[in-house]
C-alpha cells in the first residue's frame, strides 16, 4: 500500500509516502514500514514518530517501535537529518502488542516535527485500508529462509521479504540477523511474517532503500495461509540449534543438538552436516523424516579448542540445502569480569571488566545482566584496548574519581539500569554483541575477605577460572577498590615456593632506607613481617597480620609479582636503631587453607 501525502509551508514543499504498509498482528509479530519523504532543509535536524493509536481513553497507543537496542512503545520522538537533497527514507520496525477498541477507527500515524514546530503528519485510518488482523481467526504466518545463490550456501541477511497477494503487499520485515529482538533464533537469512488468510503468490525482496534483489527460498508459488499456522517456504528447516552445557570449559564435552523440521507434505530424507569454523564435527543421515514432523538428532563434540566459534549446521536433500549457524564461547572469552563492587558505601555498585587478547575489541551491542536483569553496556561503537579496563556503573565516571583517584578506563554510567548485585552472592553475565557469554561470575558473600561496606571483590589472575573462589579477595588498599587500574592482589604467577630478600643489606637510615620484599606461595594470604634484634626481641611491626598487598607497593620480577616494604631503620616507636645485625622474619597464612610458611633473613644498619 502507497499512502501519499502533501503539505505545504511558506519556505518548502514536504511530500512523503508509507511505501511499505503492510496488513498487521496483535500478538506482537513485528513487521516493517518504509517511509520516504522529499522537500525537507538539507542537512537540517527533525524528529519523527510512528506509533498506532487503537482507542480513547484505553488502550490508546497499542504499539511499539525498534529504537536500535529496544522496544519502546508511546510517542517517543527520535532525530534525523535528511541528504543534501533535503530527501529521508526509513525503514521502521514496529509491532502491535494490544488489540485495538472494539469499533474503534483505529490508525497508524508518521509525524514529522523541527524543533516544536509540525512540519507534517500523516494518519491511515483502518477505514482507508491499514488492517489489524484478527486472532487467530484472520491471521496465519509465512516463514523460511533467503539465499543469495541458487545453491543455498549464502543466507541474505537483513532484506526486506513482501509477501503479496493479488499483486498487494500483505506482510513485510527483514530477515535474520537483523539486529532487532523479535524472541526468535537468529538463523541468518530467516524470516517469519503474520499474513491475512488466503493464497500468497508472490514473493518479492529489497535491500534497506528499497531496491531489488535477487533471492532464492526452497519452494515456488502459491503458499495456503491457514489460521493461526506456519507455512513453510522450506522443504526442510533447521528450527534451532542447542548446546550442553552452553558455557563449556576445553576439558567439556559438548552435546549439539539440532531442531530440524520436515514442514512439507512427503516424507524426506537429507544428510546433517556439522562443522565449525569450517572443520567438520560430524556427517549424520537422516532417513524417512515424517511429513509434518521435526526431529532432534544429538551430536557429542569432544577435545574442544578454546575460543569463539560458529557452528555450521547443513541439512540437504537432492534438490535443497539448509543452513543454520549459531555462536559458541568454549572457555572465557577475551573480555573478562576483573572486580566487583556488590556491597559500597558511597560510590553505587560497579563492575570492570578488561580486555585480556592482543587486540582491541569493540563493545558495541555488548551486555551485562544478572538472574533478573540485562541491560545494553552501550550502542555506539566503544573499542577497548588490549590489556585495558571499562567499568559499568551505577554512578558516572567524575563521582569513582572523586572517590578512588583518577584513571583512564571508559565509564559506562547505567544508573537505574545497573544490574543490583546481591551482598550474599549473585551471577554475573557479561555477553557479546552476538549475545554470546563471555564471561561468567557466580559470586558468593563469603568470597570477600573483608566483609565492611565499600571494599571491592577482586580478581587475582586472568588465567584462572573466573569461579573459584580462591581466585577472588578483597581490595587491600584504603580507598577500597581499583576500578580502571591494576588489582591491588593481582597476580599473574604464583610462585612455589617463598622468597624474602633485602635490598640493600647494610644501609645507613641516615641516608638510606631498606627494601624488604618477598614472593609467596599463596594467592591471598595474611602477613607478618617483623624485624628482631641479635636478642630476640621485636623492635619494629612493619606488617601485622594483614592481608598481602596492604600497605605495600608490588613490582614484576620474572614474571611473578613482588611485594615490597620500605624499613627506615625506625623501631616502632620512631627512634633510629644502633648499628647491628637485625633478623628479618616473615610468616604467611594462606587465606584458603591451613597453610603456613616463614622465612628468615638478615638486614645490616651501619654507619
Amino acid at each position: 500500500m502507497v499512502i501519499p501525502f502533501l503539505l505545504t509551508s511558506i519556505i518548502f514543499t514536504v511530500s512523503g509516502e508509507f511505501s511499505i504498509l503492510p496488513k498487521v498482528a496483535s500478538d506482537s509479530t513485528p513487521f516493517v514500514t518504509r517511509i520516504a519523504v522529499s522537500g525537507l532543509e538539507p542537512e537540517s535536524t527533525y524528529k519523527f514518530t510512528i506509533y498506532v493509536y487503537g482507542g480513547h481513553p484505553s488502550p490508546a497507543v497499542i504499539s511499539e517501535r525498534w529504537t536500535g537496542n529496544k522496544w519502546k512503545g508511546g510517542y517517543a520522538y527520535t532525530d534525523f537529518i535528511p541528504d543534501d537533497s533535503g530527501d529521508w527514507q526509513e525503514l521502521i520496525p514496529l509491532r502491535v502488542v494490544k488489540s485495538a477498541k472494539e469499533g474503534y477507527d483505529y490508525y497508524i500515524k508518521f509525524k514529522i516535527k523541527k524543533g516544536n514546530e509540525d512540519i507534517f503528519e500523516s494518519i491511515v485510518r483502518s477505514s482507508e485500508g491499514f488492517q489489524i488482523l484478527a486472532l487467530p481467526s484472520e491471521v496465519g504466518w509465512l516463514a523460511g529462509t533467503v539465499y543469495l545463490d541458487p545453491n543455498f550456501t549464502s543466507p541474505a541477511e537483513k532484506i526486506v521479504v513482501l509477501t503479496s497477494i493479488y499483486d498487494t503487499t500483505v506482510g513485510a520485515y527483514l530477515t535474520e540477523d537483523n539486529g532487532i529482538d523479535e524472541g526468535n533464533p537468529d538463523i541468518p537469512g530467516r524470516f517469519y511474517i503474520a499474513v491475512p488468510l488466503g493464497s500468497v503468490d508472490k514473493i518479492e525482496f529489497q535491500d534497506s532503500v528499497g531496491n531489488l534483489v535477487n533471492g532464492y527460498i526452497g519452494s515456488s508459488p502459491s503458499w495456503e495461509i491457514t489460521p493461526g499456522e506456519t507455512t513453510w517456504v522450506d522443504p526442510f528447516c533447521i528450527e534451532n540449534i542447542e548446546f550442553t552445557p552452553d558455557y563449556p570449559e576445553p576439558s567439556d564435552s559438548v552435546i549439539i543438538r539440532v531442531l530440524l523440521c520436515n514442514p512439507g507434505t512427503a516424507i524426506n530424507n537429507c544428510s546433517l552436516l556439522v562443522n565449525y569454523n569450517g572443520t567438520e564435527i560430524e556427517k549424520l543421515l537422516l532417513e524417512n523424516v515424517p511429513a509434518h514432523s521435526c526431529t532432534a538428532p544429538q551430536i557429542v563434540w569432544r577435545d574442544l579448542p578454546r575460543g569463539k566459534f560458529k557452528v555450521e549446521v547443513q541439512a540437504k536433500t537432492e534438490e535443497f540445502s539448509s543452513t543454520a549457524s549459531k555462536f559458541l564461547q568454549i572457555g572465557s572469552g577475551d573480555v573478562l569480569i576483573n572486580e566487583i563492587m556488590f556491597h559500597p558505601s558511597t560510590s553505587g555498585e560497579w563492575i570492570e571488566v578488561i580486555n585480556h587478547s592482543t587486540n582491541p575489541i569493540s563493545l558495541k551491542d555488548w551486555t551485562i545482566e544478572d538472574t533478573q536483569t540485562k541491560n545494553a553496556i552501550t550502542i555506539e561503537d566503544k573499542w577497548l584496548a588490549p590489556e585495558c579496563f571499562a567499568v559499568i556503573a551505577e554512578s558516572t565516571s567524575s563521582a569513582l574519581q572523586s572517590i578512588y583517584g583518577n584513571f583512564q578506563a571508559d565509564v559506562f554510567s547505567l544508573s537505574s539500569k545497573f544490574p543490583s548485585l546481591k551482598d550474599d552472592g549473585d551471577t554475573v553475565i557479561l555477553r557479546d554483541g552476538d549475545g554470546i557469554i563471555q564471561d561468567i561470575l557466580k559470586y558468593e558473600g563469603s568470597w570477600a575477605s573483608n566483609s565492611t561496606r565499600g571494599i571491592s571483590l577482586e580478581r587475582i589472575s586472568l588465567n584462572i577460572n573466573t569461579n573459584d573462589p580462591k581466585n577472588w579477595g578483597s581490595c587491600v588498599i584504603a580507598s577500597g577498590g581499583t576500578p580502571g587500574k591494576v588489582n591491588s592482589i593481582y597476580a599473574d604467577y604464583i610462585p612455589k615456593s617463598v622468597k624474602l630478600s633485602v635490598s640493600p643489606k647494610v644501609f645507613s637510615p641516615k641516608s638510606e632506607v631498606a627494601f624488604i620484599s618477598y614472593t609467596l606461595p599463596y594467592a591471598q594470604a595474611r602477613v607478618k613481617l617483623y624485624l628482631y634484634d641479635r636478642c630476640g626481641r621485636c623492635v619494629r611491626k612493619l606488617v601485622d597480620g594483614s592481608p598481602s598487598g596492604a600497605q605495600s607497593r608490588w613490582f614484576w620480577e620474572k614474571g611473578e609479582i613482588t611485594w615490597s616494604h620500605i624499613w627506615d631503620g625506625r623501631n616502632d616507636e620512631g627512634e633510629v636503631l644502633p648499628m647491628g645485625i637485625y633478623i628479618v622474619y616473615l610468616e604467611a597464612k594462606d587465606q584458603h587453607s591451613d597453610g603456613l610458611i616463614s622465612q628468615k633473613t638478615t638486614a645490616v644498619i651501619g654507619k
